[in-house]
């Protein structure tokens, strides 16, 4: 078992020098469990042509299965556990915007209701983030959601989060319409959840827009907005925390929303504790 969390924790981090350090041991020492573990599987998991040695497809294979195993060790081991009890490490993703906001209280909450685990903790784009839950690198990430959802990850929502219009301050148009003709688009980027859902939105509600200026941060678009330079449409919590010299108004012909939820691999280590994450979860995002 050593051997098999070894080998899916090189696969994570890419790197032999890198895994030791995260797992405590020596590189000699992580060296050596792979040669032993390439021994009781009779074929190569890494070509040691290449320094530092490189995984092999079939390695990846192997490490693909090793998350199955051990997710399964993990759950028997869970048996005799109070009911709902978390231990040992999860890894846990936060989309940016909810980072900000949750990520303080999340790990708060986790300290008092469950001592037994421990959170490592990332933060990242919804996309990058339900790859990785996907992959089994992550046992668990806060997202937003979005249609275009990885097969084999499953989706618990959170909350509901309403979408406002942040435009300058002196700006005369403050109606989505006008500032679409009349301003430029600082456009968070198309890619993320929050992207896909606003695009979507100006597309069948707003008619074209001016001119765009893409962004990746959200701190960053409503930067420009207070600068003056352009229109957005963001999350209302993330638009009126960064607001400092724009105008922020809900969206309402039609309103527009988001779910932030919680998204756990179907079979992963996530999976057996679904229901203690997302009561922690829910905890900090009511």
């Amino acid at each position: 078992m050593r051997a098999l969390r070894t080998l899916v924790e090189i696969d994570r981090i890419g790197s032999f020098a890198a895994a030791a350090e995260r797992l405590g041991m020596t590189l000699s020492t992580l060296s050596v469990q792979m040669k032993t573990l390439e021994d009781e599987l009779q074929f190569a998991l890494f070509d040691r042509r290449h320094r530092p040695p490189q995984m092999t497809p079939a390695a990846r294979q192997v490490a693909v299965h090793a998350r199955t195993i051990l997710a399964e060790v993990d759950a028997v081991r869970g048996l005799g556990d109070e009911p709902g009890a978390l231990k040992g490490v999860l890894r846990v993703g936060f989309v940016g915007t909810a980072s900000v906001r949750l990520l303080p209280d999340f790990l708060s909450a986790a300290a008092l209701r469950q001592p037994a685990a421990r959170f490592e903790v990332e933060s990242g784009l919804s996309t990058d983030l339900l790859r990785r839950v996907a992959r089994g690198e992550l046992d668990a990430a806060v997202v937003t959601e979005s249609p275009d959802m990885p097969l084999g990850v499953r989706i618990h929502r959170l909350r509901r989060e309403a979408f406002a219009l942040a435009c300058p301050q002196d700006a005369p148009q403050r109606d989505l319409v006008r500032c679409c003709a009349e301003l430029a688009f600082i456009r968070f980027l198309p890619s993320t959840g929050i992207g896909l859902i606003v695009d979507n939105y100006l597309r069948h509600h707003a008619g074209p827009v001016r001119e765009t200026v893409t962004l990746d941060s959200v701190e960053a678009v409503m930067g420009c907005v207070n600068r003056g330079l352009g229109f957005a449409v963001l999350p209302e919590p993330d638009a009126r925390r960064y607001a400092s010299a724009a105008h922020v108004a809900a969206l309402d012909a039609p309103p527009l929303e988001r779910y932030l939820s919680i998204a756990v691999q179907e079979d992963g280590p996530g999976a057996v504790h679904a229901e203690a994450l997302r009561d922690l979860f829910e905890a900090v995002a009511a």
